[in-house]
């Protein structure tokens, strides 16, 4: 099962991408219904890329309110503690929809988050909701009505219960440069 780290790899890979003329792009392509407001259809794809059964378990979804009931009514909504891989939903002012555009949590830093966004501007400038590629964006973390949470498999948390190492032996390991790959493996050993 892919980790937050593989999902925000293959978004990362995807910054600077644009659309041609008319919302088109190969996110819409591979989804099936291009040329339409399209930040949902790239999450959707990178999910696609790294772990399909993450992204609502296998199913589908263009649309921030769908993504957000779904999450809500299967316990993976959150509305605070947001985390690296969380599908922040956003809520910009001033719009007639709750619902108005998604990315992928980075980080958040005091009052602010960044995210891999799809179909947004790279600036404050244009839209936000309607832009024309993918770029890396720090916003407002009052902008973030929630966020889907997925259920990333802990290996950190396997291993350890597996094998009794303590936290700092965990630490240790994290820090190394192939860490995440190394507990991973070791946690699903059989």
């Amino acid at each position: 099962m892919a980790q937050a780290s593989d999902i925000l790899a293959v978004a990362a890979r995807e910054i600077g991408t644009v659309e041609q003329s008319g919302n088109r792009q190969k996110y819409g392509k591979a989804y099936g219904m291009d040329g339409v407001y399209w930040c949902m259809q790239f999450i959707w794809w990178c999910f696609q890329r790294a772990d399909k059964a993450l992204f609502m378990d296998g199913g589908k979804t263009a649309s921030c309110g769908e993504l957000m009931r779904w999450a809500q009514a299967h316990g993976q909504w959150v509305t605070k503690g947001y985390r690296p891989g969380d599908v922040l939903i956003y809520d910009f002012p001033g719009t007639a929809y709750k619902t108005d555009h998604c990315g992928i949590c980075e980080s958040v830093s005091g009052q602010y988050v960044t995210a891999i966004e799809g179909n947004t501007s790279n600036g404050n400038t244009g839209s936000q909701s309607n832009g024309d590629g993918v770029y890396r964006r720090k916003r407002k973390l009052s902008l973030v009505l929630g966020a889907y949470r997925q259920k990333y498999t802990d290996y950190r948390a396997q291993l350890q219960k597996r094998s009794g190492l303590e936290d700092k032996t965990m630490d240790c390991l994290a820090a190394y440069k192939y860490g995440s790959d190394l507990i991973r493996k070791q946690a699903t050993m059989k």
